[in-house]
């Protein structure tokens, strides 16, 4: 397999793919090398599948390396390093750079490159852009599902609580959609003073029959936290016990913190 005529481009593309969605950092390296050393031009598909391996692997400054040897990258490239961006606080500047680029290049902007752009605003807390870009997606006619959902979270990363409970009421199927309920659980848990909000949406959820997930329950555990309500918390805590549901490492660090704040260590 190893002879260089029985490699192609596919084959080191799908090995690229298979280091970063297990994260293995120490065979990625392993592969590029082994690609460099056979002589295996670096195509623009090749350095993309690299940029998105390397960024799983939280690699964010190889990932921008493998960008920056791309002579004239491509919207799937661009989308690619734009998701790097989203990952870090630290990267607007280039984000917006690479934005203005793939405008000035006439490139078809899409979900990929509007959700991406949402997160780099939320990460590193420009809700004036966000107003923005929000702006430029509706008149666009590009809002989908996904989109708001971002919305909702960068909003509330950037402490605009009220900007992302407005699009959620704005959202037509809000009390149905799993990812939609779980990132206004998420905002209401970042949030002190929402704790009633909260719980309405959680019973809601629960008569929709809503399927209620570790992101539901971390959510409500770090409200009940927040809102120093011990009686909600331990009941919460019976509910997850009572439909077997798996205590993670994630929701069993998040009942000690929310038992330590209401006073019970």
């Amino acid at each position: 397999m190893k002879e260089k005529n029985f490699i192609d481009e596919f084959t080191w593309s799908s090995m690229i793919s298979i280091c970063g969605v297990n994260r293995s950092l120490k065979m990625l390296k392993s592969i590029h090398q082994e690609i460099l050393e056979t002589g295996q031009t670096l195509t623009n598909s090749l350095i993309t599948s690299l940029i998105s391996a390397y960024s799983s692997c939280r690699e964010f400054d190889e990932a921008i390396q493998m960008f920056k040897q791309l002579t004239s990258p491509d919207l799937i490239s661009c989308n690619a390093m734009l998701s790097v961006y989203a990952q870090e606080k630290g990267h607007f500047e280039e984000a917006l750079k690479l934005l203005h680029y793939m405008k000035e290049s006439k490139f078809k902007l899409d979900e990929y490159t509007w959700s991406s752009i949402i997160s780099v605003c939320g990460v590193n807390g420009k809700s004036e852009y966000l107003d923005s870009f929000y702006q430029e997606i509706k008149e666009s006619g590009q809002i989908t599902e996904i989109l708001l959902n971002g919305l909702i979270t960068s909003y509330t990363k950037c402490g605009k609580i009220e900007k992302s409970i407005e699009i959620f009421n704005s959202l037509p199927n809000n009390t149905c959609n799993p990812m939609t309920l779980n990132a206004m659980l998420c905002a209401y848990a970042q949030n002190e003073g929402y704790f009633e909000k909260a719980i309405e949406l959680f019973q809601t959820m629960k008569e929709k029959k809503i399927n209620l997930d570790s992101y539901t329950w971390s959510s409500m555990i770090s409200i009940c936290g927040m809102n120093r309500k011990l009686v909600y918390l331990e009941r919460i805590h019976q509910e997850i016990l009572e439909r077997d549901q798996n205590i993670s490492e994630v929701l069993l660090n998040g009942l000690i913190t929310s038992y330590a704040k209401c006073g019970k260590i």
